[in-house]
């Protein structure tokens, strides 16, 4: 048990609002939503091991990431339209796939004073889906730009 005169370490905890991403190196500016960050299951495959209860035995299938959806307001900036056309670019020769659309992503937990203190890293990260979004002429709010990010495997890494 603790004396009267310890005292507990303070915990920080980290705002939820502020992060970056950075795509092989690059900012691609500032977003309003990520996520799911970082989440993934594992497939599960049974084995019918002949025992007479009929149970199957149940073991850790293909590790499958979630992807991770990003929204921003719209702006003139065309980074992520034309990460996205990467892949299937319509002045390409028959529409062939450009081998440079996957990259490496990572996005940046940043503390109050903007520094990163977290970062994920999405290898051969490349965007499945795009949207401009809509217009309505009755709407008192900005458009919003969405994408979804695919990729191979993900890891976190603490920022010293």
């Amino acid at each position: 048990m603790a004396g009267p005169n310890v005292q507990a370490e303070s915990i920080h905890y980290l705002p939820k609002n502020r992060f970056r991403i950075r795509v092989d190196g690059e900012s691609y500016g500032e977003f309003v939503t990520a996520g799911p960050i970082n989440e993934s299951e594992f497939g599960v495959m049974e084995i019918n091991t002949g025992e007479q209860n009929g149970v199957a035995a149940q073991s850790a299938g293909k590790k499958k990431w979630s992807p991770l959806v990003l929204t921003q307001g719209a702006t003139r900036d065309t980074k992520l339209s034309d990460w996205y056309d990467l892949i299937g670019n319509p002045d390409g020769i028959n529409g062939e796939v450009d081998p440079k659309y996957k990259k490496t992503m990572e996005l940046d937990q940043l503390d109050r004073d903007g520094n990163a203190v977290m970062t994920w890293v999405y290898t051969e990260a490349w965007p499945s889906k795009f949207s401009e979004g809509d217009f309505d002429g009755n709407a008192n709010e900005f458009r919003i730009v969405s994408v979804t990010i695919t990729f191979k495997r993900s890891r976190k890494k603490i920022v010293a």
